[in-house]
Parts: C-alpha cells; structure tokens; sequence
C-alpha cells in the first residue's frame, strides 16, 4: 500500500467513540495533520473496553479505570482530536452538510458542518416489553454505567441468586463473574444450545462444564416470558413453558440490535435488518458519508455474502479504513470471517469461519473432521485436551471453518486456523504446517496438523465416520465396539457397547460378526481408526469409527450414552 499521507483541511465528524468511532479518529490524524477532527460521543466516556466490563464485574480486573483506552484530554493533546462527550447527534442534513447535536450538560442543541462523517453509532441491548423488565435489580450489561449499576446493586442488595438470560457470549462471560461472586446462577436460552454461533456438538461441551464444575444451571429451549417482581424488585424468573426460577438479580444478555436510525433517518441505504449499506471503503450511499462498528453491514471473506459481526476487532479495523478515506487516503475493508472466543469457567471456546449451519446456508459441499489433541506433549506436566473440529469444503479440501474448545492452547490454534482460512489454505497444506514445538510449548504433530490428517482421510474415503448424533439415529442397531483398555472402561463407557482393547483384535476378530455394522470408538478416535481399518481388510461390509471418540459426546447424548464420568486432571 502507498504510503498514507495528506495534508488538506478536511473538517471530519466523527458520531460515537469506543472502538470504531476513537480508532477511525486517530487513523483520520495519523493520515491528515491538517484536518480539523471532532468526535461527538452520546455518553460520558469517549473510549472504553466494553469487552472487559465482565472481568471487572467478577473482580479479575481490579481496577475500573484500567477499562479506559483513551480520556478526552489524551486524544486532545496527543492527536489534536476536538472531544465532546455526552453530546448526541440527533439527525444529519446531508444537503447542507451539517449535523444537529443535543449536548446533555447545557440542554442546547447546536449544529455542527462537516466535510466528511463518520458514523460509529454501535448497537443498543435488547429488551424485550416483557411484564417486570423495569423491576428493580432487572440489567443489562453493554455500557460502564450497566457495570457500575451491577455491582453498586450486588454491594448494597447482597442477592443469593441470579438468572443470566441468554447464553451468548455476554451471557455467559456474565454467568461466570456472577459464579465467582458466589451467587447460584441459572442460564437461561431460548434456542436449543448455547453459543449459537457455534456447532451443538462444540457448545455442549461448554454446557457440560457449566454443569459439571460450575454447578451453573441451564434451561434451553424456554424463552424468558416473565419477570416476577415483589415490592417493585425481581424475585424469579418465569419461563414461557411455566418454569419458575428464583432470582435475586437478573442480567439480559439477549444480544444487540444496530443502532442505525440516524442514517436511515437521513436517506442511507440499509438492509432489511437495519444495517448500514457499506462499501469496501466503509463508505455509504453518501459518498461524504463513512459508517463502521456494530451497525454496519459488512461482508463474509469466504461466501462473499453479506454478514453481520458486532465485535471489537472488526470495528477497530473499519474505523481504520474509514479514517483513512475520509481524511483523503485510499484503504479498503476485506470482510470478516467470524473468529472468535469466549472463557467460560475453566474453559475456552473458540471460533473461526464458518460453522455448519452457515456452510449449510451457503449450499456448500463439506465433511467434518473431529479430533481430540493435547494442548503440548502428553508427556510433559500439564497437558489438557484440545477438541479440534474442521469444516473443510469438498471436494477441493479448502478450510471453511474450525472451531476449538479446551483448557488450554485453544487460542492460538483459532488464531493459526483464521491465517489458513484467510489464506484459503486445504488440509494437504494444513497438514503440513511447521509449527513452534518443545515440550511445554506443542507437539511434534500438532491437533492442527491432526485434525487436517483425518480431514484429508476422509476426502480421500480412507476413513469413514460417524458422529454420535448419526449413530443414535441409526436403524437397525449397529454393533458398538468399544477398543480401549479395560481400565478404562471400568470408568467411563457408553451404553450398548462391547468392549474389545485394540491389543486383542486380532485375536478374538473372529467373534465378531462382518456382515453387522459396526461402530468403533476409544477415547479420542485414534485407537478407533486402528480398528476401523483393521476391520475393513477383515472383510467387514460396514465399519465406521466414531468421530471424536467418548470425549465427543455432547449435551443430551452425554446423559443417555455414558456411564460413569472420567475425572478431567487437576489444576
């Protein structure tokens, strides 16, 4: 890219601060020392990190002030940027060129002329007109001041319980910080499973762990109906099938909507679902007029189809875009492709690209591959399970999506799968990537390098196989074949099945019936590729190894498949 440098006396009008707006801001002056530049922000604080309000809320970030990116004297002295907080844009003239702006402190409005805007007007909390939601003890949790009215909340009223309603990543980033506070918490989703932008079969594990170690309840597919209140203030939670749940406190998570009124207001093009028309350059039917952040509309780097990620990251980089347009340079916005990651408890939750539902959407060919790796050498202290699933779009072998849960390392395989996609990389090449190894750090093959392994397997019809789901849903009964020790089996098993270690196939083989189906699965899925392909050259018809083995049974299946329950290690 050539080098961004201008020198014209372009005023820009920034409308929101916090990631999009401050970053479009400190873009637009590194790009023009020239241009006038104000930023008008509705509430009191310019720039913040919103993403951080919940590790604030359970205590982990000690210090509120730490939230605070950029104070308005910072952006003031250090770029020259006019601040004007609590000032809110009321409408925009887009003949004239002006906007109106309602300043809260004085009570006057005023208008402000531009040559360029930028809006960065985020999205608002949903909030249902549900009977009680005005009750005493009823938040949300997107702004400082939802944070402080919390824990100001939590000091004064002491509440024993809480019902987080939602289970996205607010929801349960929130559950947790509650958790910590030693309230008994409750999750309540209207869906059928948590994290939904995530597969089931990856969000019940998260689930499993709310439940399991957490001791956090969960009710899924029961939307919220009401709010019961006594002498004005919450005290349950009912649900839509009449569920009654105590609650002291109550949190809405049940996600964002964009707020875009102010540009529909003025002429711009929107979607259907109220998101700001952008092109590449974040810029909008208006060519004086740019918008970025949570309201904007933007584009999936891999169908090509239009999205919508309501993030930081992606805000922060098309506030840099947009500031560099407005301010006279040329910078153009690729598009997203959804990476992500949550904590929740002792586990992480990690995303990138597509998941199946959305390759469905796409009318993509695709195969899942589905393994269980370690976080470093299994050999050295401390290494947990990293479960691993790949979205890999058939037959050409592209990544699509992948998506990662575990104690440990979940982060920056995301992070090394987000390159691959971006870089519309197959397995065969995943398969081969050199990545960093010793001991405490990887492996000599890496789950990422794993996984594309059984990824190129099944492209190549190496292997078969069948996830827990499909195998529950199969008629008539196949043989399940369980091939682990039988020291392990005296923990943990699953219903129906028969046990036959790997090291005794050979020999009992031929007790076993060739024309059954036959299912296999271990602990993870290796041993079960052994067996699935010493079976094969047996002669039997039909064999499948089950995907993940027992550590990929998820949410519902867990309570009607296994026995027994094998202890995670200790931390």
């Amino acid at each position: 890219m050539a080098r961004q440098h201008c020198n014209s006396e372009t005023k820009i009008v920034i409308v929101g601060g916090v990631a999009g707006g401050a970053s479009a801001a400190a873009r637009a002056r590194r790009v023009n020392q020239q241009a006038r530049i104000i930023l008008l922000e509705k509430g009191p604080f310019v720039s913040y990190a919103n993403c951080g309000l919940p590790f604030h809320l359970s205590g982990e970030i000690e210090k509120r002030e730490d939230l605070f990116v950029a104070s308005v004297e910072r952006l003031k002295k250090r770029f020259d940027i006019d601040v004007r907080v609590q000032s809110e844009v009321v409408s925009i003239n887009r003949i004239d060129r002006f906007v109106t702006v309602q300043d809260a402190v004085s009570g006057k409005a005023y208008e402000e002329t531009f040559d360029k805007l930028i809006l960065a007007c985020g999205a608002e909390a949903i909030a249902p007109p549900l009977p009680g939601i005005d009750a005493t003890g009823v938040f949300h949790l997107k702004t400082v001041g939802d944070m402080d009215r919390i824990i100001t909340y939590i000091e004064r009223e002491n509440p024993s319980s809480a019902a987080v309603v939602g289970g996205g990543f607010i929801g349960l980033e929130a559950a947790e910080a509650l958790h910590r506070r030693e309230l008994e918490v409750t999750v309540i989703e209207a869906a059928d499973q948590l994290l939904g932008p995530w597969d089931p079969d990856m969000a019940g594990q998260v689930e499993q762990h709310l439940l399991d170690e957490m001791f956090v309840e969960v009710v899924k597919s029961d939307p919220i109906a009401a709010i019961e209140t006594k002498d004005g203030s919450v005290c349950s939670v009912e649900t839509r099938s009449g569920e009654k749940i105590d609650a002291d406190l109550v949190i809405l998570a049940l996600g964002v909507r964009p707020l875009s009124a102010l540009a529909r207001d003025a002429g711009l093009k929107c979607s259907e679902q109220g998101l700001i028309a952008v092109d590449a350059r974040q810029q909008t039917s208006d060519e004086n007029i740019f918008a970025v952040g949570d309201a904007v509309q933007s584009t999936c780097r891999i169908t090509g189809q239009p999205t919508w990620l309501p993030l930081a990251g992606p805000a922060n980089r098309q506030g840099r875009v947009a500031g560099t347009n407005a301010a006279g340079g040329e910078d153009a916005f690729p598009g997203t492709i959804g990476t992500s990651i949550v904590r929740v408890g002792k586990i992480t939750a990690g995303r990138t690209g597509l998941s199946e539902r959305q390759a469905q959407a796409a009318g993509l060919d695709y195969i899942t591959a589905l393994i269980s790796g370690k976080s470093h050498a299994g050999y050295y202290p401390g290494a947990r399970d990293v479960q691993l699933k790949y979205i890999v779009e058939t037959p050409s072998g592209r990544l699509l999506g992948a998506q990662a849960v575990g104690r440990d390392g979940v982060d920056k395989r995301i992070d090394v799968l987000a390159t691959a996609i971006i870089g519309k990389m197959t397995v065969a090449d995943i398969l081969h990537l050199e990545l960093a190894y010793a001991p405490p750090f990887g492996a000599a093959k890496d789950p990422i390098n794993m996984a594309a392994m059984v990824a190129q397997n099944i492209l190549d019809q190496t292997t078969e196989v069948v996830s827990w789901e499909a195998l529950y849903e199969e008629s008539p009964t196949p043989l399940i074949l369980d091939v682990r020790s039988e020291e392990e089996r005296k923990t943990v098993y699953v219903k129906n099945s028969e046990l036959m270690p790997i090291d005794d196939l050979r020999e009992r083989v031929s007790t076993l019936d060739p024309d059954r189906p036959t299912r296999v699965y271990c602990r993870i899925g290796q041993r079960g590729y052994f067996a699935e392909q010493f079976l094969k050259a047996a002669g039997f018809r039909d064999v499948k190894n089950i995907a993940g083995g027992w550590r990929a049974i998820w949410g519902d299946h867990r309570e009607d498949g296994l026995i027994g329950q094998e202890p995670e290690p200790q931390d």
